[in-house]
């Protein structure tokens, strides 16, 4: 058996600059935990739930000061200028109170003590929380737009 063979042919995808209100009703119309994010038919990113609560989440109650949201774009430019960064967003950065929570993908133990490092080394962060996963294998049953039975 071949991908082509147990793949969903009618994806549904989003532009990168769809908002999360529009991502969000996508999801719960088309019953899917995650939405392809396509660029000129280029595959530039997925977006799913843990994204979503994640955005929701730095919205507003995460970093609600000034200096937070300073805070929070000087960690961002520090680690989207290191190619061990990740390549994080907005999402996965959040301050309150100083403290900086790092969330995303490590694939090494130096990548992931390199952020937090890099985080610590900005001046205003009181500490940092290491909220970041080892990257692992995708699990071919927890892809995006498999179908979720309906509502009883």
């Amino acid at each position: 058996m071949q991908a082509i063979d147990i793949m969903t042919q009618s994806v549904i995808t989003a532009p990168p600059d769809a908002t999360v209100e529009e991502l969000a009703r996508v999801m719960l119309k088309h019953r899917i935990d995650a939405v392809p994010i396509m660029d000129g038919g280029k595959l530039v990113g997925i977006v799913n739930r843990t994204d979503m609560l994640r955005a929701l989440a730095s919205r507003g109650a995460v970093h609600t000061t000034e200096d937070d949201r300073r805070l929070r774009d000087a960690v961002l430019a520090e680690l989207q200028s290191h190619p061990w960064g990740g390549a994080p967003t907005v999402a996965q950065i959040m301050v309150r109170d100083g403290v900086v929570h790092l969330w995303g993908v490590f694939t090494t133990e130096e990548e992931r003590r390199a952020r937090i490092e890099a985080a610590e080394a900005i001046p205003g962060v009181v500490k940092v929380e290491d909220h970041m996963d080892h990257g692992t294998r995708v699990d071919p049953l927890n892809l995006p737009n498999w179908p979720k039975p309906a509502p009883p």
